[in-house]
């Protein structure tokens, strides 16, 4: 029984993110209750919107195959994230066979929900832990990303819904919050060929990247794939080419006039170059052929 003025002090787990981030703590909680009746409670903190930062590094990122995050710069940031995902995949899947089994849904049963949010909680810590580190190591001015594609290949499809959603909601909440504390410009561009475009030359092409490696077909630059498509994601924003709400085919139609500019091609140069390196019936005039056969050995 509570008796007035008489409070209960009921003591909370530490969160070393939420006492590293700025703002005064509120005189008010969040509290939770779950569907299996668990009580959680969360603080809150105010703060005014922090003035845009104006001295520090322009980071692209690129949402990685290998380890969570790939920058400009060369970071492969969270190796050990796949690693730990595939691991509990296994686990999940293994326990949703035995449910199903039992002829139990999945959704229902107590331990599969308490997995789940397991999963959502490291997503959301290693997001956190991997930005902040991020932006004390460069002091990063603004962060440029694609729209986000979250799905792994070597993940199930039930691990891949998971990692969709939990994923995209931890990188929106903080990225906002560091826009919003710390000053941090945040862009997006159209995520349209980020894989397939060299960030050396221009050329795009879906036989550039070779799994875990990025070889341009064109300009014959080697680079690890995940590195080559944040610096492409970062060479857009400063290049002002986001298009943010271009089809796939409208992207790479702008992108192929910028490319045959660059490289002296006439128009219509770069998609034939794409077809004959894909080995498809294509009609290519000698003197375009001349000129891109040229550039390849002078590239060379």
């Amino acid at each position: 029984m509570l008796d007035v003025g008489h409070p209960v002090w009921v003591p909370l787990k530490k969160n070393q993110f939420f006492d590293d981030a700025p703002g005064e703590l509120s005189n008010f909680a969040q509290v939770t209750i779950s569907r299996d009746r668990a009580l959680k409670v969360t603080l809150v903190k105010r703060s005014n919107r922090a003035a845009p930062v104006t001295t520090g590094k322009d980071i692209g990122l690129d949402w990685g195959l290998n380890s969570m995050f790939a920058s400009d710069l060369g970071d492969q940031l969270g190796r050990q994230f796949y690693p730990w995902l595939r691991k509990v995949d296994a686990q999940l899947t293994k326990l949703s066979a035995e449910l199903q089994h039992r002829g139990i849904k999945p959704k229902t049963n107590a331990r599969y929900r308490r997995f789940n949010q397991r999963i959502r909680e490291y997503v959301r810590n290693e997001v956190g832990r991997i930005l902040n580190r991020l932006v004390k190591r460069y002091g990063v001015k603004s962060i440029t990303l694609e729209t986000l594609d979250l799905r792994n290949g070597s993940l199930s499809r039930r691990m891949n819904r998971i990692l969709t959603r939990a994923g995209r909601a931890a990188v929106e909440e903080k990225l906002k919050s560091m826009s919003e504390t710390q000053g941090i410009e945040i862009h997006e561009v159209n995520p349209a060929h980020t894989s397939r475009e060299c960030s050396g030359c221009g050329f795009v092409s879906k036989l550039n990247r070779k799994g875990p490696h990025f070889v341009c077909g064109f300009c014959h630059k080697r680079l690890n794939a995940d590195t080559n498509g944040s610096r492409t994601i970062s060479l857009r924003r400063s290049q002002g080419l986001q298009y943010p709400y271009a089809s796939r085919q409208t992207v790479l139609q702008r992108l192929d006039p910028r490319f045959e500019a660059r490289w002296g091609l006439k128009p219509g140069d770069a998609e034939k170059l794409r077809l004959a390196k894909e080995r498809r019936p294509v009609t290519v005039g000698l003197t375009s052929l001349w000129s891109i056969r040229g550039l390849e050995t002078k590239l060379h």
